[in-house]
């Protein structure tokens, strides 16, 4: 059973990698790029639940000063991969909306993006048998990240030179990699020992995205109001809902 809910799970992640489809109307492009903040701050909400679920499940398994160490260690993971691959996530909304995009930068862009959904991958496998309340809000947590992130990796392959048509397909190839990921969490799941470790750095690792790949992007905008403490507070209301109503 945890297998295909895994499994369903990486191919209902995958999906958001479609989402360029819908951009070939100008109108929702123009409302999409000026609303990235507001939508920013929604999956920031929502990262805040997940990465409280996962440390209150890590903490069931495992002791204050192990989970928080591994914690650390998973921050620390995402923190110098996104120094070696400063490409590979992007929430630009605006920025690349009229500049020419190197189609290096793109490339560097994809790999990095592949990697980040193998590490995905290998979190749902481990969240699904830990309990499948957990599961589900891990996974609606990266499906949301994951449709943000498609938006902007979209336009920057449109300003590297890729027709809509390629770009979409170039993006779900490159979420196909979450599959390898579940794959090789399904391996390495079988002991308390091997799950709470894995929840430790996945909490870790979320609260790197957190911080510095969702909050920081928001420091950019200079003229802030109330609607980005709403979104962020709706993020967190919405998947506290799910989690209730899942209980």
């Amino acid at each position: 059973m945890i297998i295909l809910q895994s499994l369903i799970a990486g191919l209902f992640i995958m999906s958001a990698s479609l989402i360029g489809v819908l951009f070939v109307n100008k109108h929702l492009v123009s409302l999409v790029h000026r609303k990235m903040s507001l939508l920013v701050w929604f999956a920031s909400g929502v990262f805040s639940v997940v990465v409280f679920n996962l440390l209150i499940e890590a903490f069931e398994l495992g002791s204050y000063i192990y989970v928080g160490i591994f914690s650390l260690v998973g921050f620390l993971i995402f923190w110098i991969a996104g120094n070696l691959m400063p490409n590979s996530h992007h929430h630009h909304g605006s920025d690349c909306e009229h500049d020419h995009v190197n189609p290096s930068k793109a490339k560097r862009m994809l790999f990095g993006d592949s990697i980040h959904n193998m590490i995905d991958g290998i979190i749902l496998a481990p969240a699904f048998a830990i309990d499948f309340k957990l599961g589900i809000i891990t996974t609606l947590s990266i499906f949301i990240h994951e449709s943000i992130q498609e938006v902007s990796e979209f336009f920057v392959l449109k300003h590297s030179g890729y027709s809509t048509k390629k770009a979409i397909i170039l993006n779900f190839i490159t979420s196909g990699s979450i599959l390898g990921g579940i794959l090789i969490g399904l391996f390495i799941t079988g002991t308390d020992f091997i799950m709470v470790t894995l929840l430790s750095i996945s909490a870790g690792g979320f609260t790197y995205i957190l911080v510095y790949d969702l909050l920081r992007y928001n420091t950019r905008d200079k003229n802030k109001s109330n609607g980005f403490i709403f979104s962020f507070l709706f993020g967190i209301i919405l998947m506290s809902t799910v989690g209730f109503l899942l209980h």
